[in-house]
């Protein structure tokens, strides 16, 4: 309001002790039904980690622990187009992931296609947030997340690490260890990029 910003934006905050959290989005002095579309962007590799975690057993093998580092901690896109194509299923990579998004209830969440320049778009994703009329940020159609979704993956990766039980453990016995959850949140601490986001807070 105080820089007289038209855009939208949506807020998903979840305390992690207590569970309690708030999830609302706004535009220039009114209210929006939270729920909005919008392109995940880099975010996605977040899930791409989880998926890739799943098909490899501990100890993970060092290749893709290398490419596992440079996919979250410099946000690099060739590597997660490595990770889907060799733990994913190859071309298909991309809808092997979006299919692990809507086991774990996820249904905002996908990747239609891979990172690379050109890369074809192999289907295109209808979902409750993108269908909506009353509000757009004209996501990609490629790869698309909710703030509540992203924020609910996060969760999942936390209850995981703490306890080793959560969603990962009631819809994936036994693929996702707490110890490998574990590990998603050393690489993703090791991401500290975002000095625009930091510069722009008090």
């Amino acid at each position: 309001d105080l820089s007289g910003l038209d855009g939208l934006t949506e807020i998903y905050l979840l305390d992690l002790q207590t569970e309690q959290e708030i999830n609302f989005a706004y535009q220039f002095g009114t209210d929006v039904t939270p729920g909005v579309a919008f392109t995940a962007a880099s975010t996605i590799k977040i899930p791409i980690m989880v998926s890739t975690f799943k098909r490899f057993e501990e100890p993970t093998p060092d290749y893709i622990s290398n490419l596992l580092e440079l996919m979250i901690e410099q946000s690099e896109n060739d590597p997660a187009d490595s990770l889907m194509e060799q733990a994913m299923g190859g071309n298909l990579g991309p809808l092997e992931l979006t299919r692990d998004l809507q086991e774990l209830g996820l249904e905002n969440t996908f990747l239609s296609g891979y990172f690379y320049i050109g890369a074809p778009l192999l289907v295109r994703v209808s979902t409750p947030a993108n269908e909506r009329t009353d509000i757009s940020t004209n996501p990609d159609i490629y790869n698309q997340t909710t703030p509540a979704e992203m924020g609910t993956l996060m969760n999942d990766i936390y209850q995981c690490a703490e306890t080793g039980g959560g969603t990962f453990a009631a819809v994936w016995p036994g693929q996702v260890t707490q110890t490998e959850c574990q590990k998603m949140i050393d690489y993703l601490v090791l991401n500290d990029i975002p000095m625009l986001l930091r510069a722009g807070l008090p």
